[in-house]
């Protein structure tokens, strides 16, 4: 049912942890390796932006917005 609904709304979930920082990558990727076999369940499209596009996406229109209110507000 999960892999259905991220292939259904793929633009609306992001992967993430609350491992905070990890002494090693190998454990940092054990928990996303946890994922393995739900990643297997999406598309390849779904896969792909849960686990990178929308971070991307989100973050980079947060640096945008942060600079647009830097230029109006900072320095007045």
């Amino acid at each position: 049912r999960s892999a259905s609904l991220v292939n259904r709304h793929p633009d609306r979930f992001l992967f993430g942890t609350d491992n905070v920082a990890p002494p090693d990558q190998a454990t940092h990727l054990a928990v996303y390796r946890l994922y393995e076999p739900f990643w297997r369940l999406l598309t390849p499209e779904a896969s792909r932006q849960v686990r990178l596009g929308n971070y991307e996406r989100l973050f980079d229109e947060a640096r945008r917005r942060v600079r647009t209110w830097e230029k109006a507000n900072v320095g007045r």
